[in-house]
């Protein structure tokens, strides 16, 4: 499952990839009963770490970090992360991407030396009548500075 996640999510197929590490914890969040799985894979120049909660295995949280010496010389303005996430899960999430609404409130900027190097954005799972459902949230990490989607969690 962690696999074929990470390559809907990512667009990188494990299978034909050299796996050259692995590995898996199991964590407890704040309270026993919030039990998680934690899988870590590395191949070529990425590291994938995916989580999934232990009482109905969705996935939680997948992650991927790509190590690379070539850097966009004028990394993406918040307003072209947003229009990269939107056309993102639009293309992904289709289905659903119409019941998503932008928490224009929600944002966490990561910089380093004056230059920012990710955003994070919110998007809030609607119901019926077009209201935010409460609890239910997708969060998506941009990375600005090599355009491409570094973290996705979703929260039922």
């Amino acid at each position: 499952m962690c696999i074929e996640s990470i390559g809907f999510i990512f667009d990188f197929n494990l299978i034909e990839k050299i796996i050259s590490d692995e590995s898996y914890e199991v964590f407890f969040d704040k309270n026993p009963a919030n039990k998680f799985y934690q899988y870590y894979f590395r191949s070529n120049d990425r590291i994938f770490k995916v989580r999934i909660y232990d009482f109905n295995a969705k996935i939680f949280n997948i992650y991927q970090y790509i190590e690379s010496e070539s850097l966009n010389p004028t990394p993406l303005s918040k307003e072209e992360a947003v229009d990269f996430c939107n056309s993102y899960l639009k293309s992904k999430f289709e289905h659903i991407f119409n019941f998503l609404s932008m928490d224009k409130n929600y944002l966490i900027t990561s910089t380093y030396k004056d230059s920012t190097e990710s955003y994070k954005f919110k998007y809030n799972f609607l119901d019926n009548f077009g209201k935010p459902s409460p609890g239910k949230s997708l969060f998506i990490t941009i990375n600005t500075v090599l355009s491409y989607i570094e973290e996705l969690s979703i929260l039922f």
